[in-house]
């Protein structure tokens, strides 16, 4: 062999070595990126605990206080959530337990907070960015549940269901396709 040509065993150390070294950059640039994205998320968390879930609950709060100056009969309860930077409400019947809607808001890994909801029809608000969401923004967000539910709730006699001592209960006098029944 001569100087000028390569030993295949020297070039074949050679590339392993290369192999490894790129291998050990690329587990160290990931595990630096993980790093900066767990710091970015602990910041925003903060910034959720601190500011954000205030700006939502006095948006939450107003749209309940319109609703209820208005004559509403439903509103919005506060949950406490599992998830540690989400804001969970429910939607009930004044003096009743029993959920009718959910309205969530949850800062996703994306830095943005998603509103999602179970009440049918509601127009939800695009995702923000935590640092865009504003009292307004999730006055928005209620609103369009809480107009959501009022659709989707029925309260008109061909029903036929009415709540009655706090039972539920069948009103046989009308059927159900709202003919009045002749007298007589």
């Amino acid at each position: 062999m001569s100087e000028t040509e390569d030993d295949p065993r020297d070039m074949a150390i050679r590339g392993y070595n290369e192999r490894k070294t790129r291998s050990a950059q690329t587990v160290a640039d990931r595990q630096r990126a993980e790093r900066e994205r767990a710091q970015r998320h602990e910041r925003a968390v903060i910034l959720w605990g601190t500011t954000t879930s205030q700006l939502i609950m006095h948006g939450v709060s107003k749209s309940n206080q319109e609703f209820g100056q208005r004559g509403c009969d439903f509103n919005f309860a506060q949950q406490q959530s599992a998830v540690r930077a989400a804001a969970v409400y429910e939607v009930r019947l004044s003096g009743r337990l029993q959920r009718v809607a959910t309205l969530t808001f949850v800062l996703r890994d994306d830095g943005r907070v998603h509103v999602e909801t179970d009440a049918r029809g509601a127009a939800l608000p695009a995702p923000t960015a935590q640092t865009d969401v504003t009292a307004e923004w999730a006055e928005k967000a209620a609103d369009q549940v809480m107009i959501a539910v009022l659709k989707g709730q029925s309260t008109t006699a061909e029903d036929g269901d009415f709540m009655k001592g706090g039972f539920q209960t069948r009103v046989l006098t009308q059927p159900r396709s709202g003919r009045r029944r002749p007298s007589g």
